[in-house]
């Protein structure tokens, strides 16, 4: 079903939610899940930030931001 969304949209911008795991090592995403479509909407990469920031900013109220990029950038060398 889902498959013959997208292939409808192909070619087109959509928004998916969904999902993901990503590689601490290269900041890049090992798998994406996609759970639903949403209307795609264009924004500033500014704006989209602050859209995060807000929506899950608390779950991250207790990191120290500083010391965990210096174990994952010791762990690299």
């Amino acid at each position: 079903m889902l498959a013959k969304k997208l292939g409808a949209l192909l070619y087109t911008r959509v928004g998916m939610c969904g999902k993901a795991q990503w590689n601490v090592g290269d900041s890049s995403i090992k798998a994406f899940k996609i759970q639903k479509m949403t209307a795609y909407q264009e924004t500033s990469l500014s704006d989209a930030f602050s859209s995060l920031s807000f929506e899950l900013g608390h779950y991250y109220n207790e990191l120290d931001a500083l010391n965990w990029v210096s174990t994952i950038r010791k762990d690299e060398n």
